[in-house]
């Protein structure tokens, strides 16, 4: 299964996601527009979260979302803070969930951490260019109810900037 996670669009599609592709989207909040829910729903499932620019909107998001995917337990938010210094209460939702992979936005900048073999993936900004110089997405593949290998792209070359693999 391939998974598309994208994150702080602010209103701003630079490239089409359907042309990325996947089987799921999960977008970790700063939505920003209508624009963006009109192409999460051409997949045929999607995850949004609220982000803080989308408290005062129209949006209903959830703050926090919890699944599981071809057997593989998500937990997904937009302002984790950082893997090594989670909001306390994310990290009560993380310890009483145990996911293999946390999803979340906020920093702009595109990482992919694995502590206590819980997956902690950023994929940086789709909307805007954030701190690591370039706008980004990310690609989660799961195969036998793990995570396999997550890429993390540079939206204008296509080029991965960052790879991990198990």
């Amino acid at each position: 299964m391939k998974v598309l996670v994208i994150s702080d669009t602010h209103g701003s599609l630079p490239k089409d996601l359907e042309d990325i592709g996947g089987d799921i989207l999960f977008h970790a909040g700063d939505v920003g527009g209508h624009n963006i829910v009109n192409a999460a729903l051409l997949f045929k499932n999607y995850y949004i979260v609220q982000g803080n620019t989308d408290c005062f909107s129209f949006f209903n998001f959830p703050e926090r979302v919890r699944t599981t995917v071809e057997g593989v337990k998500i937990f997904m938010v937009h302002n984790l803070t950082a893997p090594h210094r989670i909001i306390n209460e994310n990290r009560m939702y993380i310890e009483s969930f145990i996911p293999d992979l946390v999803i979340y936005g906020h920093t702009h900048t595109p990482c992919i951490n694995v502590i206590n073999d819980v997956i902690y993936l950023n994929p940086g900004s789709f909307g805007k260019i954030g701190l690591a110089g370039y706008m980004s997405y990310a690609v989660v593949n799961i195969e036998d109810s793990k995570v396999t290998n997550i890429s993390i792209y540079d939206v204008e070359t296509g080029e991965v900037k960052l790879s991990w693999v198990t």
